[in-house]
């Protein structure tokens, strides 16, 4: 993703503890949390970005994710705040939802960046290069 000086930030969305919320197949927390640790590691190490924020809307302690990074040289923005109040008949796109409007209010690396790439923070897109 490394055109010419141009800047590319990653947002991965996380909700480490789905308080719930309909149709997430996989509601245990801490498989949740180390498929989160791999992934994030993967990205940090695939040189793809010049920026990570990550974003929990579950309000989960992140201090574990933050010392699982491995060194680099990337800017890493972590933020976990509870967005889960909603009514949970709006659905997972709700909450994304939530989560991108706080971030454009709260963080400056979205408006430093000439591109975002969006995806869930459980994964990892082999082929995204």
């Amino acid at each position: 993703m490394s055109s010419q000086n141009k800047k590319h930030t990653l947002i991965l969305f996380s909700a480490i503890d789905p308080c719930g919320i309909s149709f997430s197949q996989r509601n245990d927390v801490e498989c949740r949390y180390l498929d989160t640790i791999q992934s994030l590691n993967k990205w940090v190490s695939g040189g793809l970005f010049d920026s990570i924020i990550f974003f929990d809307s579950s309000g989960y302690d992140l201090d574990r994710l933050k010392n699982s990074v491995k060194n680099t040289d990337i800017s890493l923005e972590f933020h976990s705040v509870n967005l889960q109040s909603f009514d949970r008949s709006l659905g997972k796109g709700y909450g994304v939802y939530l989560s991108m409007k706080y971030l454009i209010d709260n963080s400056s690396l979205p408006s430093n960046s000439d591109s975002w790439v969006v995806c869930p923070a459980r994964y990892y897109i082999k082929n995204s290069s």
